[in-house]
């Protein structure tokens, strides 16, 4: 009987002090009408018992933004992030393995579900940057690029968008015209 009553106490308390925890590593899938965008959250402790979060939006390459809010209030969690214009009200699972809520950002509220991961998924690769310069010996300059390749059998139609030195300043299809 008081093995019972010690977990009962024990149960109690932990639950007083607002259950799970958000600490920890999230990932989720943002829903944005034809594209579903990869995010996750990075939420940490300081020793002084405050939180503080980073937010990355993985397939758009932003990665590390720091969250201006984070509060945790039993299970609801709250997020805001003042340089996206946007923030995040969620619950956590009682298991503390999932927080389901609704990302609001410039006027459109869309659901939002995280789960707790060990490690946060890389970015997507991106095939279009480039990986080197590659120089043209003959006229001193240096090309950047990469040219993906459609599948299928070609020929596919191709443009090539120079700008020099010369022309850096100016609108593009000024450039157009003086190369």
């Amino acid at each position: 009987m008081s093995r019972w009553f010690l977990f009962l106490l024990a149960a109690t308390l932990a639950s007083a002090q607002g259950g799970p925890g958000v600490v920890g590593n999230w990932m989720g899938t943002l829903n944005a009408g034809p594209m579903k965008l990869r995010v996750a959250l990075k939420v940490a402790k300081a020793a002084d018992g405050s939180l503080s979060a980073t937010f990355a939006s993985l397939d758009q390459g932003a990665r590390d933004l720091p969250v201006s809010l984070v509060r945790q209030s039993g299970l609801n969690v709250a997020l805001e992030l003042k340089m996206l214009d946007a923030s995040y009200d969620g619950t956590l699972k009682a298991d503390g393995s999932e927080m389901a809520g609704e990302w609001n950002q410039r006027g459109a509220a869309l659901p939002l579900t995280f789960r707790r991961v060990d490690k946060v998924e890389a970015a997507a690769a991106r095939p279009q940057e480039p990986r080197k310069p590659y120089e043209n010996k003959a006229g001193g300059s240096k090309l950047a690029g990469t040219l993906p390749q459609p599948p299928g059998k070609g020929p596919f139609p191709a443009v090539s968008r120079i700008v020099t030195k010369r022309c850096s300043g100016l609108a593009p299809s000024w450039c157009w015209r003086t190369i």
